[in-house]
């Protein structure tokens, strides 16, 4: 028939045209659908997107068209539109992310010209940026605007089937409200609905106008269930008859059969639990400036995200084409699909359109069987009312078939919302260090709070180093995304100036180092907080940020090429149906008068100490695991060191988060640090399931003879003989700076609020840590940077360039940020004088959420700080 998309007649004018179907006399081409971004226009246009298309009718279509109803469908428009066909304003739309249709049957001719003006989401009064339920994409990159969706053209008869709504139940039973629009017409029609399996029919009924019910109910008997194992799925055929049989409309959609619900902390698919392991989807495609991937594109990301265990996408503040729930239906995975609603403006046309655009796009998708998580909205603040809240989810819950809903995905308890909780689950966005991540879980997870499942709707971000060559290879210089339109959030990140401020470090050599390095890094701190996750049985599942590398962040599991960065083998170890995790011992000691809770370090060992790991199982496959048998292995480079095989004499239900067998084996005797790696292995039913982790032994250190000059007058050096003494003091005043210039070497470890300049920045996130040739690294990190080793030396604090500058010295444990590209230190070294000085910010004494109490409990700790005054006292000034 008619083809509206392609190549439409495009230009740009000042905001004040936009009410007026005036047009001016220059045009470009520009193809529908697409943003209009990415053809060139310029991403800070703030006027008036004006798209015309003239098209014909030949006579034969004409003369096919006769005694029909016209009407055009648009699926998206970036985002308040006006529409004139012929001359005549036939529609005005605000919404991105639901289609509308309009009807267009008195007004077609022969020849025709279709004007659309749009608006997109900004700085302007038209359409404010915060009052536009424009979602997320406009504070990762800008608002992105035009006919991103495709223009259908539409021919239907004087009766058609205008809507069917569908609810499911799992047992077979399908209820459906058909809305017939018969043009204000009283004739005699007829109704035939039926649900295909393949080619047959399993379930029908009929009716005609004159009895028609307010809804329609079928029924199949044992109907095959959809899940992300077997995603089946039934035609549902809705047709229209008039009274002599003549065919006048046909509905088509597919469907599944299945149900969600909760019971206490399980969430249940069909009634048996699931265990949600999603990725944050923000609908970045630099491709397009808009999130509309072509089928391809979508079919890798399902395909891939699936490989690597993950079996759930949350669309976050987004809604993708039609297109990507059809696929994942079919492909068998979950859909967290969140509303647009982030930091608004409420006002009370905003409070009209979100409950008008809610309703449209709801109804539009609740036939999608893959989504199974609705959110109204995102870290939700003050400016959300309990009325409006409850307006919306009300709305969103009756239009939806079944699934889990939640007023505020991140809690109004976090962000300063509303405390009152409308919803099914909780969801907490916790982004943060490994060590206070335990702190957080059993605060916020406090038993007296009701039994309902725990999501995290977001968290467990890393940033790694973007391979800023091979982007510039690709794009012919620094991709365009990197310099971030000033609209929306202004993040404190400088990707644009990686290359540069690397070359002035002198690190674009060491650049495909750094990658490495920051993707062990990110997999490495995954791991430890996706294993700690696993091993409570309150928390029900999780999203991870992100799924790609996007212009404010790098945290994705893909990088800006959609190239993979860690093995799937790798990530279904943590990240599958089936997880091991480690477990501890805790300690109490008797501290001033009673018992208290001794927090130490569990991956470092001192030489001979006995270690002792619980192995704790997460299972959520489909079915349960039958008398398994465990193996576990201890290596010291290779060599085994300790064994053991055990089988398990009962079988383990899908849901179960518990202890399954202990290990104990004695820390190797060792001459230097050294990693030992514990491998698990659970063979079950044909299948494997595998885990590995890492601990540290040193040798045994005894520091009682260091000498410590401390705040408290604790002092034990001889201001006389200051060229023969090393001591460590965490004081930096006049007197020391003069011992060391006479020949003192100190080491300097600096207090939170100490005598150097600091600033405040985490140490597991955002950032690579960078090891310098030093006999203090090569005596503690033999094997490199493991992260393991530094759990409970960990800071929030580094000294800046200007420590480097005022004292001349050089850094031998560095920090660079991998969002600003800073280069910041934790451990320096100067020569002053007579004498050296090195200064730290590193916590001996541990002390951060559950690191080590104190360097009594912090092996690694201890072995660092003695090496560096062993190192300090080798020195011959």
């Amino acid at each position: 028939m008619i083809d509206l998309n392609g190549y439409w007649d495009f230009q740009v004018s000042p905001l004040g045209k936009f009410y007026s179907k005036v047009v001016g006399p220059f045009w470009e081409k520009i193809i529908v659908p697409a943003s209009w971004e990415s053809q060139g226009i310029d991403v800070n246009i703030d006027g008036v997107g004006t798209y015309r298309k003239i098209f014909t009718i030949d006579d034969e279509e004409w003369e096919e068209m006769r005694g029909k109803r016209k009407f055009l469908r648009f699926n998206g428009i970036s985002a308040y539109c006006k529409v004139w066909l012929n001359g005549q304003l036939i529609e005005e739309h605000k919404g991105i992310w639901d289609p509308f249709t309009v009807e267009i049957t008195g007004l077609l001719k022969k020849e025709n010209e279709l004007l659309v003006k749009v608006i997109k989401p900004g700085r302007s009064r038209y359409m404010p940026l915060r009052e536009s339920l424009a979602g997320f994409l406009p504070d990762v990159y800008a608002p992105f605007g035009g006919i991103w969706q495709s223009v259908e053209f539409l021919l239907k008869n004087y009766f058609f089937i205008e809507e069917v709504i569908i609810k499911t139940e799992k047992n077979g039973r399908v209820s459906l409200m058909v809305d017939v629009d018969t043009h204000n017409m009283h004739t005699k029609v007829d109704l035939t609905a039926e649900i295909l399996d393949g080619e047959d029919i399993v379930a029908s009924q009929s009716c005609s106008s004159e009895d028609f019910p307010e809804r329609l109910n079928l029924s199949i008997k044992d109907p095959k269930l959809w899940s992300p194992e077997e995603p089946h799925l039934y035609l549902l055929r809705v047709r229209l008859f008039n009274k002599d049989g003549e065919l006048l409309d046909e509905y088509r959609t597919h469907f599944g059969f299945r149900d969600v619900t909760c019971n206490g902390y399980e969430i249940l698919l069909n009634g048996s639990p699931v265990y949600p392991r999603g990725i944050l989807h923000w609908g970045w495609y630099p491709e397009s400036i808009s999130p509309h991937p072509d089928r391809e594109t979508i079919l890798r990301e399902i395909r891939e995200l699936k490989s690597m265990g993950f079996n759930l996408i949350k669309f976050c503040l987004f809604v993708p084409p039609r297109e990507y729930f059809e696929l994942a239906d079919r492909e068998g995975i979950l859909i967290w699909q969140e509303l647009p609603m982030w930091l608004p403006e409420v006002t009370e046309n905003f409070k009209r359109d979100a409950l008008k655009q809610y309703r449209n796009i709801t109804k539009n998708l609740h036939n999608h069987p893959s989504i199974v998580i609705w959110t109204l909205g995102c870290e939700l603040n003050k400016e959300v009312d309990e009325e409006f809240i409850r307006k919306l989810f009300d709305e969103v819950k009756s239009n939806i078939n079944g699934g889990l809903i939640k007023d505020n995905s991140g809690s109004g308890e976090c962000y300063g919302g509303l405390l009152k909780d409308y919803g099914d689950f909780y969801d907490y966005h916790f982004y943060t260090e490994p060590y206070f991540y335990r702190d957080l879980i059993d605060r916020f997870g406090s038993s007296w709070r009701e039994k309902k499942p725990w999501l995290f709707g977001e968290f467990c971000d890393y940033d790694t180093v973007r391979d800023i060559v091979k982007l510039r290879e690709r794009y012919g210089g620094d991709p365009f995304y990197l310099d971030k339109p000033k609209v929306g959030i202004e993040w404190p990140v400088d990707y644009r100036n990686q290359y540069v401020k690397l070359e002035g470090e002198g690190l674009l050599n060491r650049l495909d180092d750094l990658v490495k390095s920051s993707k062990e890094k990110a997999f490495s701190y995954r791991k430890m907080v996706l294993e700690l996750v696993r091993s409570y049985e309150r928390i029900s599942g999780y999203v991870i940020t992100g799924i790609r590398d996007t212009p404010i962040t790098t945290s994705g599991i893909f990088d800006d090429l959609m190239e993979k960065k860690f093995s799937e083998d790798d990530l279904l170890k943590i990240n599958g149906d089936t997880v091991l995790s480690p477990g501890w011992d805790n300690k109490r000691g008797w501290i001033n008068g009673g018992d208290r809770l001794i927090e130490w370090d569990r991956f470092s060992y001192p030489a001979g100490s006995l270690v002792r790991i619980h192995l704790i199982l997460s299972h959520y496959g489909v079915e349960k695991i039958k008398r398994p048998k465990l193996k576990c292995l201890v290596r010291d480079r290779g060599r085994v060191i300790f064994s053991k095989e055990s089988k398990i004499r009962k079988s383990i239900p899908t849901g179960y988060v518990g202890e399954i067998d202990v290990i104990e084996f004695k820390a190797p005797r060792v001459v230097q640090p050294k990693r030992i790696k514990i491998e698990a292995s659970l063979e079950a039913n044909g299948r494997l399931v595998e885990n590995y982790w890492y601990i540290w032994v040193y040798p045994n250190t005894d520091i009682g003879d260091i000498e410590i000059f401390d705040p408290r007058g604790i002092i034990r050096f001889n201001t006389e003989e200051p060229e023969e003494k090393v001591f460590v003091s965490t004081v930096l005043n006049k007197d020391i700076l003069r011992a060391v210039s006479r020949g003192a070497r100190v080491l300097y470890i600096q207090p939170e609020d100490g005598d150097l300049p600091i600033s405040c920045k985490p140490f597991f996130r955002e950032s690579i840590q960078i090891l310098s040739e030093h006999p203090v690294i090569k005596r503690f990190c033999p094997e490199g940077l493991s992260m393991e080793q530094w759990y409970s030396l960990a800071t929030d604090r580094v000294f800046g360039k200007e420590v480097i500058k005022e004292y001349d010295a050089r850094g031998i444990i560095s920090r660079l940020d991998t969002r600003t590209y800073v280069l910041d230190y934790y451990l320096i070294e100067a020569n002053l004088g007579n004498g050296t000085l090195m200064a730290t910010t590193l916590r001996f004494n541990g002390g951060l959420g559950d690191q080590a109490e104190s360097i009594e409990y912090n092996p690694a700790g201890r072995y660092l700080l003695k090496s560096i005054v062993k190192y300090l006292a080798r020195l011959n000034h």
